[in-house]
């Protein structure tokens, strides 16, 4: 149980990391000039959020699995 709940809160931890970041940096690197807020979204929430999830949880997991917690 523990365990189930460290993943879900790494995932949603590193979604929301992720996604909020892709969107503060695609806002201030996009070269778009027209639909400038859809590239901003898509990029946020649907590449950044996703892949920095991911990134959240195999670290934690592997945090985990060298300093169990208890």
């Amino acid at each position: 149980m523990e365990q189930l709940l460290l993943v879900i809160a790494s995932l949603f931890c590193g979604y929301l990391l992720g996604a909020f970041g892709g969107i503060g940096l695609t806002r201030l690197l996009g070269g778009r000039q027209y639909d400038h807020s859809l590239e901003v979204g898509v990029t946020g929430f649907l590449v950044t959020g996703p892949l920095t999830a991911v990134i959240a949880l195999a670290a934690v997991m592997r945090w985990y699995t060298a300093v169990p917690l208890s």
